[in-house]
């Protein structure tokens, strides 16, 4: 008994150690988080959320990280008009998230410190043509800290059923309502209002709603982007076509006028034909037509000097002027 109660004197200081060390890691406490959403009918939410945190030592800010992911089969939303109020800050991008630095690097704070930011995040039409819906982050899960206090507001441009609307409240996808989080809906102003107490760190809260098809009008889509990449494809196609007929075909081949002498006839019958005389051209012509049968053999012995030799007799079907030039 005595090591038993010896083992809890010294583990419960540590455990309260360890969980203080925890909620002081990054410096400061969140003592509450308010966040106001003007829902547009174009499915667009103009957020700004008031952060009040205590810095137990000097700190130069926050960040705020803001996941751009989607649910499946839909397009990343957009984020813009980002702004904060009364501090210096930068906005980006990085790893799936539009990021607020918030705080100077040359300027450190303590004590108790608000922070009030605000941006516009527009959902891209996801195309289904049989319904509607409403899907938000309205409290982060990638938050810092735990928070003590979480007030939250939103306000829906048409009327909606109360009981489509789903709140979530616990760690990331989670699809109950966990810990001392509630909310109510109130037709007459179309507002949602979330109450919230000391939410541990990585909780957050969602808002769900089914809707019918057509409550959002003017929606963010990229069709102008599919009809632009289809018209620079088609006239892309054009040039390589008209490129292709100016330089990449091949040249046309040209035929080469070729004569030849009317079947049955000799070269020398041939010249006698075309100017009615039998002369000394027409007869040298029968050298070179024997020669092509293989009835004579041309050896050139010197630039003016040929040879003829006889290698064999014409054939008796051969025409009887050619047998007795032979």
């Amino acid at each position: 008994m005595k090591i038993v109660k010896g083992f809890r004197q010294i583990l419960l200081p540590a455990f309260l150690l360890v969980l203080l060390c925890a909620e002081t890691a990054f410096g400061y406490t969140t003592t509450s988080y308010t966040v106001d959403v003007e829902v547009g009918v174009d499915n667009s939410y103009l957020f700004t959320e008031t952060i009040d945190v205590d810095y137990d030592r000097p700190q130069h800010g926050i960040y705020r990280y803001i996941p751009l992911g989607a649910m499946e089969g839909q397009r990343s939303p957009r984020i813009d008009r980002e702004w904060v109020d009364g501090w210096t800050y930068q906005v980006y991008e990085e790893n799936g998230n539009e990021i607020f630095q918030i705080g100077d690097a040359d300027r450190t704070v303590t004590g108790a410190q608000t922070f009030t930011l605000g941006y516009r995040m527009r959902i891209v039409d996801d195309k289904d043509t049989t319904k509607d819906f409403l899907y938000i982050d309205v409290l982060p899960t990638n938050w810092d800290t735990p928070i003590k206090q979480v007030a939250i507001t939103v306000r829906l441009p048409k009327p909606v059923d109360a009981d489509s609307i789903e709140v979530y409240a616990g760690r990331y996808g989670s699809e109950t309502l966990d810990g001392d989080v509630s909310w109510d809906y109130d037709e007459a102003s179309r507002t949602i209002e979330i109450t919230g107490r000391d939410l541990s760190q990585g909780e957050g809260i969602t808002i769900l709603c089914d809707l019918p098809e057509g409550y959002w009008e003017g929606q963010l889509n990229y069709n102008w982007t599919e009809k632009a990449l289809l018209f620079f494809s088609v006239i892309a196609a054009a040039l390589m076509l008209a490129l292709w007929l100016l330089f990449g075909r091949d040249p046309h081949l040209v035929p080469t006028v070729e004569f030849y002498p009317p079947q049955g006839m000799t070269p020398a019958e041939v010249g006698y034909v075309l100017d009615g005389a039998a002369d000394k051209k027409d007869l040298i012509s029968m050298i070179l037509y024997f020669a092509d049968q293989g009835w004579l053999a041309i050896e050139q012995e010197d630039k003016k000097t040929f040879i003829l030799h006889k290698k064999s007799d014409l054939p008796t079907g051969e025409k009887k002027f050619a047998r007795t030039l032979a």
